[in-house]
């Protein structure tokens, strides 16, 4: 079972509060329609409904002084039970992760703070 980290605070999080948030973030958006992705086992396309308060990041990738970089939207966060919940990952220790960018940048618009499931603090 993933990690997952939350972005929380003491009123819960609603999907306006969200799109407020995102509409004054750059590299974030509201997701529109469900997030799919390929089982590369058998090829048949796998198709997740996000629900409303679900955003994606901006990743780039690959580029070399600016020429031939790949853009590319990842569903990362999505709303439940009044907080924003997303998975953790290895790379998120990155200082430059997209992922954690963004979420530091959500927990501050939003005045919350970001925990892990076992209720530790992260101050990116």
């Amino acid at each position: 079972m993933a990690y997952t980290l939350h972005i929380e605070r003491q009123r819960p999080i609603s999907a306006q509060d969200i799109r407020d948030a995102v509409g004054i973030i750059p590299n974030l958006r509201m997701n529109t329609g469900d997030s799919t992705g390929i089982n590369p086992d058998t090829g048949e396309e796998i198709r997740i409904p996000i629900g409303e308060g679900g955003v994606s990041v901006l990743f780039k990738t690959g580029g070399f002084l600016g020429f031939g970089v790949k853009e590319s939207w990842h569903h990362v966060f999505y709303l439940s039970q009044g907080s924003i919940k997303f998975n953790a990952s290895q790379d998120l220790e990155d200082p430059n992760n997209p992922a954690r960018i963004a979420a530091s940048e959500l927990a501050v618009a939003l005045e919350a703070r970001i925990r892990g499931d076992e209720g530790e603090q992260y101050n990116w």
